[in-house]
């Protein structure tokens, strides 16, 4: 007997929001003020996630995404202490050519991903997930492992920066599933926070020629939980229209999308600034006058 695949992909239920009008929710809303994303049309004829569903497939999609994250810090401490390694991408302050080959690699990749769908389906969704993982630790672990490396201490932020990242994550999965877990989850979250803020304050005070690095670091932490926390939110009202078994692939979209809103932010802010800086002259020049 033949089975019909299609019938059975078609089956899959789709992680959206429940009223399935994914063109009038207010993260739909947001987005198109923000100039960013605009949603795509659900057919009404697919099988909407139930909430149960959607918190499942999240679950997956972090679970690898911090798979991810753990690959970029194993990669920063193999680069740490390869000098070889870590030379035959970065020498000094010049990248080799060795390192834009990776980074055009790396954004191939993530255009791939976005634009073809088999990309999603097995076993294609693990190689890519492997493949992208250990690109983007190549591209951010060499630059960040050259630096420390000139300080004697740079280890110990590595641990520090890992200390954060943990901790950051953590706080996002409670907070995603905090209705779900526990009724004290907000004291969770509490507790995790203040031992994060004593960390920092621990290592300004020991390491104080670190202290730009410290605070940049956590500043960083806390602005990209809040993206993470958004992102998940539009995925879960049906960005790129996931289906609950295409977890692996929402990883790599999750990240790929992140990455590319956080560019997306600084441009516009750059180009904001620099318009404003024009405004600001050609009115001081008008009132000269």
């Amino acid at each position: 007997m033949k089975i019909n695949n299609d019938a059975l992909y078609d089956s899959i239920p789709v992680v959206a929001n429940q009223e399935g009008d994914l063109k009038n929710s207010q993260i739909s809303d947001l987005t198109k003020k923000l100039m960013w994303y605009a949603f795509p049309q659900i057919n009404h004829n697919s099988t909407i996630a139930s909430f149960d569903q959607t918190m499942l497939f999240m679950v997956k999609v972090y679970s690898f995404l911090a798979g991810m994250i753990l690959s970029l810090y194993l990669m920063i401490v193999i680069l740490y202490f390869c000098d070889d390694f870590r030379q035959s991408l970065i020498q000094i302050t010049q990248a080799t050519i060795f390192y834009w080959i990776n980074m055009m690699f790396t954004i191939c990749l993530g255009f791939i991903i976005n634009i073809f769908k088999s990309t999603r389906e097995f076993p294609f969704n693990i190689i890519f997930y492997i493949v992208f993982s250990f690109c983007i630790g190549l591209l951010l672990g060499a630059p960040i492992a050259n630096n420390l490396s000139m300080h004697k201490q740079g280890f110990i932020i590595i641990l520090y920066l890992f200390c954060m990242t943990i901790g950051t994550f953590t706080c996002i999965i409670i907070f995603t599933f905090k209705k779900r877990i526990l009724d004290k989850s907000n004291y969770i979250l509490l507790v995790i926070f203040i031992v994060m803020i004593f960390l920092l304050i621990i290592f300004i005070f020991t390491m104080k020629s670190f202290i730009g690095v410290l605070i940049g670091g956590a500043i960083c932490h806390v602005i990209y939980s809040f993206l993470m926390l958004f992102e998940a939110q539009m995925i879960m009202h049906g960005k790129f229209l996931l289906k609950t078994n295409e977890f692996i692939i929402g990883a790599l979209l999750f990240y790929i999308d992140m990455t590319v809103f956080i560019l997306y932010l600084s441009v516009v802010a750059s180009v904001a600034l620099v318009i404003g800086i024009c405004i600001a002259l050609c009115s001081a020049c008008a009132h000269i006058k």
